[in-house]
């Protein structure tokens, strides 16, 4: 600023004078701090929405009846069970009984592989109950 003459300094003051005074920064950061608050209330809503959802899924799942007699799903056979159903099947050993040798992306698998894997975890269910039971 020293290089400068006492016009150029005169003018510089005045035009900060005027942004000061037009309080643009001051307008700016309250309107960023008002977005900001906007967006944390969306997010929160969709975490909750998220939550909710999942409470849900929990809630059906443990009040959700699954076959568990091998003979009947072998009469069956999967053709008498849609795909839905068998997923929801293997869900509820998932996560309810906590079947670990379940497989992840089961829901892109065909309904032949799927089957056979429901079949397995419902013969894995049954012998860890008869094993507790007999104890």
């Amino acid at each position: 600023m020293s290089q400068m003459s006492p016009e150029g300094r005169q003018h510089l003051r005045k035009v900060a004078r005027e942004r000061d005074a037009s309080q643009a920064q001051v307008k700016f950061r309250l309107a960023q701090a008002e977005a900001d608050m906007a967006e944390a209330t969306k997010r929160r809503e969709a975490a909750d929405k998220t939550k909710q959802k999942a409470s849900e899924r929990q809630t059906l799942l443990e009040e959700f009846k699954p076959t568990l007699d091998l003979d009947h799903l072998r009469e069956t056979g999967p053709s008498g069970y849609t795909v839905k159903q068998i997923q929801q099947q293997i869900a509820w050993h998932r996560n309810i009984k906590e079947d670990l040798h379940i497989p992840t992306g089961v829901h892109k698998m065909k309904k032949a592989e799927v089957w056979v894997i429901m079949l397995r975890a419902v013969r894995r269910q049954l012998r860890g109950t008869q094993t507790s039971e007999g104890e």
